[in-house]
C-alpha cells in the first residue's frame, strides 16, 4: 500500500490527526494531505491529484457531498470515502450516487482502516489492468450481484447461497478482487430493501475471506428479513435503543435518534413508548443515571461524570440525578455503597 496519496478532510483538527495516524502506522509511505472544510478539500484536489479522498460528510459551509461532487470532476479516478458519526440511511443512498466508493462511520478503528486501504490499493490495481489491457467491467459479475441481491431481498435463501457458492467456485473465473469489490454494489442494493443491517468489515484477503463476507452478509439480512416479516417495527425500535445505549453521551434528542432511522418524530416516540415500555427521554436517562452512579463510584468528579454522561450543565445533571437516585452526586459519592 505504499505511494497511496490520501486527502483526509475533516473539520475536526483532533479526527484529522487521528486519522493521519492510523493511516501511517498501517502504511508508514502513505502521503497524507488534511483539510479543514470541503472547500479546502476541492482546492486541494484541483491542484493535486489523489488516489483516495476521506471525506466527513458534516462540515460547515461546503460539506462532504458537495465537495465529492466537485472533486469527481476534478479527479474522476479519485476514490471517494466519506466518513460520518452518524450511521445515516439517507446519507449512504447519496453515497451510493455520487459513486463513493465506501462509506464508514466514525470513530473508524485501525483495522476497519487497514481493510479499506486493501480494497482501495486492490481496485486501483484493478483500474490499472483494466486501462491496460483494454478490459472493461465484468458484465457477467454484474448480472450474478443483481440475481444474488434478488433472492437475499426475496427472502431465497436456498438460492443465495448456492449462487454464493457457484460465485467462489474454482471454475466461476471470477477473483477475489473482483469479488470483493463487486461486494459493495450488493452491500448497498440490499441495504436499500433491507435497511439497517450489521456493518460487515470488507475484507481483502483471499476466496475464503471474501466469501465468509458475503454468506455473513446474506445471513445478516435473512435474519433481519425475517424480523420485519414478523413485527416491521421491532427490530427498528431494537436498533434506536441500542443505539441510544452505545450514544447516551451525545446531545440526543429524539427527533435525531427519528431522523437516523428515517421515522417520523411524533411517531418515533409513541412506538418507542409502545415498544420499550419508556418514553423517549426515560430510556435516557435511566442509561445516564446507571453510567453516572458507576462514574461517580469509580472517584470522578461531579463535573466529569456530568459531561461523560452528557450534560453540558452540571448543575441540571445534579438535579436529574437527585430525582432519580434520591441523593446529590456529591451525596452518592461520598457513600455509593449506600444508595
Amino acid at each position: 500500500m505504499a505511494g497511496l496519496r490520501i486527502l483526509i478532510a475533516d473539520d475536526e483538527t483532533l479526527e484529522r490527526n487521528a486519522l493521519e495516524l492510523h493511516l501511517r502506522s498501517i502504511s508508514p509511505d502513505v502521503e497524507c494531505t488534511k483539510a479543514g472544510n470541503g472547500r479546502e478539500a476541492v482546492e486541494a484536489a484541483v491542484s493535486s491529484v489523489f488516489d483516495i479522498a476521506l471525506l466527513d460528510i458534516q462540515m460547515p459551509g461546503m460539506n462532504g457531498l458537495d465537495a465529492a461532487r466537485k472533486i469527481k470532476e476534478a479527479s474522476p479516478g479519485t476514490l471517494i470515502v466519506f466518513l460520518t458519526a452518524w450511521s445515516r440511511f439517507d446519507f449512504a443512498q447519496q453515497a451510493v450516487r455520487l459513486g463513493a466508493f465506501d462509506y464508514l462511520v466514525k470513530p473508524a478503528d485501525r483495522e476497519t482502516l487497514r481493510l479499506l486501504l486493501e480494497n482501495c490499493r486492490a481496485e486501483l490495481d484493478s483500474r490499472r489492468s483494466e486501462e491496460a489491457g483494454g478490459s472493461g467491467v465484468d458484465a457477467s459479475l454484474q448480472q450474478q450481484i443483481a440475481f444474488l441481491q434478488e433472492e437475499i431481498c426475496s427472502g431465497d435463501r436456498e438460492g443465495a447461497f448456492s449462487r454464493i457458492s457457484s460465485l467462489f467456485g474454482g471454475d466461476s473465473g471470477f477473483s477475489p478482487s473482483a469479488l470483493s469489490a463487486a461486494f459493495k454494489d450488493l452491500r448497498y442494493g440490499v441495504c436499500l430493501s433491507i435497511p439497517f443491517l450489521p456493518d460487515i468489515p470488507l475484507s481483502g484477503g483471499g476466496r475464503d475471506s471474501v466469501m465468509r463476507m458475503y454468506e455473513d452478509f446474506a445471513s445478516s439480512a435473512f435474519e433481519a428479513l425475517a424480523e420485519d416479516r414478523r413485527d416491521k417495527y421491532r427490530r427498528v425500535l431494537d436498533l434506536a435503543a441500542k443505539f441510544i445505549e452505545e450514544n447516551f453521551s451525545q446531545p440526543l434528542t429524539g427527533e435525531k435518534v427519528a431522523e437516523r432511522f428515517n421515522m417520523h418524530p411524533a411517531y418515533f416516540t409513541r412506538l418507542f413508548r409502545d415498544y420499550k415500555g419508556k418514553t423517549f427521554v426515560e430510556y435516557l436517562t435511566d442509561r445516564r443515571m446507571e453510567e453516572a452512579r458507576r462514574l461517580l463510584s469509580s472517584g470522578l468528579l461531579v463535573k466529569e461524570a456530568a459531561a461523560a454522561c452528557g450534560f453540558s450543565d452540571t448543575d441540571y445533571f445534579s438535579k436529574v440525578f437527585k430525582k432519580c437516585v434520591g441523593k446529590s452526586p456529591a451525596e452518592f459519592a461520598s457513600n455509593p455503597s449506600n444508595p
